[in-house]
């Protein structure tokens, strides 16, 4: 486990990081479409010293409907993308399950970054959930960390610039003691 605890961003891929088709699944190459400012904000946190680990529900990948080959060519994509801007994740976790599978490892339960707990220390005051379901907000708050969300035409604070400045912002605490 690492000593001191880190800055970490759990970050929802479908709607958060791309678009999210109206089918719910990015099975080709041609559905990947990026949220709007995604590259500039992820560079900015990462400079800024976050941490990031992927965490995205596939329902029933692996199955007849979700073929996981056709899962990997856009994950490639996305990953490889990202990583040629500098952007690079120390985790991707995937839950593969249906809600009806009943599964531990599916967003909102914590199950889905056991691993990556059991080897980092996340700093819960200056972590976050990015995501754009309540089910990811809900994640956040099984982590005991905020949660963040990024909805595309969503109001002027669910965008990855205000998450940004949310989250690279400055804060001080002030206490002033009297007689």
């Amino acid at each position: 486990m690492t000593d001191a605890p880190q800055k970490v961003l759990f970050v929802d891929r479908d709607g958060t990081l791309i678009e999210e088709p109206p089918d719910e699944q990015v099975d080709s190459l041609a559905k990947v479409r990026w949220l709007p400012d995604v590259f500039a904000s992820l560079q900015q946190l990462v400079a800024g010293g976050y941490r990031l680990v992927m965490v995205t529900n596939q329902d029933g990948l692996g199955t007849a409907s979700f073929p996981r080959e056709q899962f990997e060519g856009p994950q490639a994509f996305v990953v490889d993308t990202l990583a040629s801007q500098g952007i690079h994740f120390d985790a991707i976790c995937i839950c593969p399950h249906k809600p009806a599978d009943g599964c531990d490892c599916r967003k909102p339960k914590p199950g889905i970054v056991r691993d990556y707990l059991a080897t980092t220390q996340v700093d819960p005051v200056r972590s976050a959930v990015i995501g754009d379901r309540v089910t990811d907000i809900q994640f956040a708050g099984n982590l005991g960390i905020r949660g963040l969300r990024v909805v595309k035409g969503g109001t002027p604070t669910e965008t990855w610039p205000a998450i940004t400045r949310e989250l690279l912002a400055r804060r001080a605490h002030y206490e002033r003691k009297t007689k």
